[in-house]
């Protein structure tokens, strides 16, 4: 009896000792999950408008589809987003451009990633990416004002969803180009951040086909010849992966195809697309482009490594004729040609074929 009482005479905190672990590690866990919900439900972070020094504190949930699709990610069951759609004059301000930047590589290797956290390796990556992209938007605005232009999608909120702003951007006074928006008499807007860019550059483009008979590397030459008849081509499209199915990528595309074949005066539009991005490719399809051959020598970044390199891949050459008058696709009389201008053979065979009639008239 003595044993058995003095197996039970143990220090008093010695029997919730375990109790009170568990007790501990439960309540972590229940803070835990808290703070994520809390977290999960709140809203994105701030955002600051270009020319802005004060953040801009973005829209608050105003049904259960853009709760669900904040907390999942899912950007087809958001609400469309009110845009405008601005063109980006020369002398833009810096900040404009790294945040396009911003926007295009997010949307070329971190698409939806945004919110994870990624490896050191790949943000700097993304950050070299940023650089390369903003210096080349910037050199090519500059350097060619006639033969190039670029939209930007801005984001519009009321005013009174942020009354610190009227102090940095102006109004919107014209709200019929806000899509997406039904406008409240007694309200008024502001632009927010940008959620897509897209720019078009004319410059000599061929369209050879496979028909040709030329191998891809005499091809992709010939293409960048200056013979080559001046196209519209299409570049840059990218969207806001919380944009998404608001219409801002169509709403781009048709932008730059009213703005080419209204003050260029031009009848198509060129683009190209990587053969593995399905997304892209059907996008473009059913606006009307179609796909007239392959580019097997591209080159693109891969960003899937520790290391920063070029890896080949297959573009599709996509064209869309423009206005009521369709246009006949390009083919190897045309290229052939081209090739004879580029030559003088035309010159010769007509030379010949003048020098061969004074020498019939003269027999007869």
């Amino acid at each position: 009896m003595i044993t058995r009482y003095r197996s039970l005479n143990k220090p008093f905190h010695s029997f919730p000792s375990v109790t009170l672990r568990t007790l501990l590690v439960s309540l972590a866990i229940i803070f835990f999950v808290t703070l994520r919900s809390t977290t999960a439900f709140a809203p994105a972070p701030s955002l600051l408008v270009a020319g802005q020094t004060t953040p801009l504190s973005t829209s608050p949930i105003r049904s259960w589809r853009s709760l669900y699709a904040r907390v999942n990610g899912d950007s087809s069951l958001q609400e469309p987003l009110p845009f405008v759609i601005e063109s980006i004059p020369l002398d833009q301000n810096e900040r404009v451009y790294t945040e396009i930047s911003e926007v295009c590589i997010q949307a070329f290797f971190n698409d939806g990633e945004q919110h994870r956290k990624i490896p050191p390796w790949k943000a700097w990556q993304l950050g070299y990416l940023r650089q390369l992209q903003q210096s080349d938007l910037k050199v090519r605005r500059r350097k060619y004002p006639d033969t190039n232009f670029m939209l930007v999608a801005r984001r519009v909120y009321p005013i009174s969803e942020m009354p610190g702003a009227v102090r940095h951007t102006p109004l919107i006074l014209d709200v019929s180009q806000v899509l997406n928006l039904q406008p409240q008499p007694e309200e008024d807007y502001v632009r927010g951040e940008i959620l897509g860019f897209v720019e078009v550059t004319k410059k000599p483009y061929g369209l050879g086909s496979e028909k040709v008979g030329f191998d891809d590397e005499s091809r992709i030459k010939l293409r960048k010849m200056s013979f080559y008849e001046s196209r519209p081509v299409l570049t840059n499209l990218s969207v806001r992966y919380e944009a998404r199915q608001s219409g801002v990528g169509s709403k781009l595309v048709q932008a730059c195809e009213d703005r080419v074949l209204k003050d260029w005066g031009m009848k198509e539009m060129i683009l190209e697309v990587e053969d593995d991005n399905d997304n892209a490719r059907n996008f473009y399809l059913k606006r009307g482009y179609k796909v007239l051959f392959e580019d097997p020598a591209s080159r693109r970044y891969d960003t899937t490594g520790v290391w920063l390199k070029q890896v080949r891949c297959k573009r599709q050459i996509m064209r869309k004729a423009l206005g009521a008058v369709e246009l006949v696709a390009l083919n190897a009389f045309e290229v052939k040609n081209s090739v004879n201008k580029l030559f003088g053979i035309k010159i010769l065979q007509r030379l010949r074929d003048n020098v061969l009639g004074t020498i019939k008239e003269r027999v007869r």
